[in-house]
């Protein structure tokens, strides 16, 4: 069984944990939530703290450019100068391999899916700012 390494237990959405996986071909190291799927490219600039998603992206997708994701080896991390955020490693089980194995088959062969999430995080976005200024 493959070891699969933690960055928190529990996602700054309170839905499960967020864990380091790549994009396969392209093996770029990121975070992603398993119970949301909230995506981290730079997960070393969050403060994890619960509520704050930071600089999530709404879709691994917009992180992986659309490849498919696997769980990332600790060597992998570490090349990625990431393994200092790895706070538990723990043996795949079969349920994270089937969040993985349905994201890919859901995500991971379709191409309009990058578009369509670019899309709605751009909104989010916007939403987002007026919220900001709305409150300022």
């Amino acid at each position: 069984m493959r070891t699969v390494c933690v960055l928190t237990e529990v996602c700054p959405l309170g839905c499960g944990p967020v864990i380091f996986v790549k994009s396969i071909p392209a093996t770029r190291v990121f975070a992603w939530c398993v119970g949301c799927g909230l995506a981290w490219s730079a997960p070393e600039n969050e403060t994890w703290q619960l509520g704050e998603y930071g600089h999530a992206e709404i879709h691994a997708c917009l992180v992986s450019d659309g490849s498919m994701i696997e769980v990332a080896a600790k060597e992998e991390i570490r090349a990625a100068k990431l393994d200092n955020l790895i706070s538990l490693e723990r043996t795949d089980d079969v349920w994270l391999s089937d969040c993985i194995e349905r994201y890919n088959a859901t995500y991971g062969t379709d191409p309009g899916i990058v578009e369509c999430a670019r899309n709605v995080s751009e909104q989010l976005r916007r939403m987002k700012g007026q919220t900001k200024k709305g409150t300022s």
